[in-house]
């Protein structure tokens, strides 16, 4: 996170782990159910993901930030455990940090210690060139188990000197004790031309709270030198939400995100 850590921000710290510790014990006061995730996000090939985030509040608002919404005890203020942090943003404050996680794409869950939730936008960025970046779609974890999509459709896949396409998939995790309906979940992932001609299709498992990555997805599928068209990932089995997105290279570099649904 960037700035520097004062007395009384350490102190906000502690206050925030021992209590979100606390709150792992008793269902009475555990932080918002609901909370914001980003799929898609992590470090890869030297990208990593940045998340600005802002208190629209008058009240302090302390996060967690992290690869599951559980966040583990006796984390240690300062470093976090591996795949987590913890942020406390002062009233109408702001602050930035990067991806809690290893090497990988992932799904990054925000949650907080009230019904507040932050504004955050978050953007995969290449060290080797900060101009080249490209949002990472973040939503509201209701929104998304709410719509609870049986197919997914990604716009603008390209193969060859078009560019490239790489899909990211998460099998979505919950605060239930126990998943609700069910594990893992099978999809059928086929590319279709600008012509709405089927090239190709494989078939994908989703572990549950996992994250896959399909490189040059349309390229594997079918997709000639040249051309562009369209992802559709059907789910075949299984019963969990599940969502994505489609990473689009153009043939300078320039990247673009594509999901599979407007929430």
């Amino acid at each position: 996170m960037t700035g520097s850590l004062c007395v009384g921000t350490l102190l906000a710290l502690a206050q925030v782990v021992n209590g979100w510790a606390t709150a792992a014990e008793s269902a009475d006061s555990a932080p918002s159910t609901d909370m914001l995730v980003f799929v898609g996000a992590g470090r890869i090939d030297g990208w990593d993901t940045r998340f600005d985030l802002a208190n629209p509040s008058p009240e302090q608002l302390g996060l967690g930030i992290g690869v599951t919404p559980e966040f583990p005890g006796g984390c240690p203020p300062l470093t976090g455990c591996t795949g987590y942090e913890f942020v406390v943003l002062p009233p109408f404050g702001s602050a930035s940090t990067v991806t809690p996680s290893g090497e990988g794409l992932t799904a990054v869950y925000i949650r907080t210690e009230s019904e507040t939730l932050p504004v955050v936008s978050a953007y995969n960025q290449s060290p080797a060139d900060p101009a080249q970046a490209a949002s990472v779609p973040g939503y509201r974890l209701s929104t998304l188990l709410a719509i609870n999509s049986n197919a997914l459709t990604f716009p603008g896949a390209r193969a060859g000197e078009r560019g490239r396409s790489n899909l990211v998939l998460t099998n979505l995790l919950t605060l239930d004790p126990a998943p609700p309906r069910g594990g893992d979940v099978t999809v059928l992932i086929e590319a279709y031309s600008s012509e709405g001609e089927l090239l190709g299709s494989m078939s994908q498992t989703l572990r549950v709270g996992k994250t896959v990555m399909v490189s040059r997805v349309f390229d594997q599928l079918g997709g000639t030198s040249g051309s562009a068209g369209q992802i559709v990932v059907t789910r075949t089995a299984g019963d969990r939400s599940f969502w994505g997105v489609l990473y689009n290279f153009d043939s300078s570099g320039a990247l673009l995100a594509a999901v599979g649904a407007n929430p």
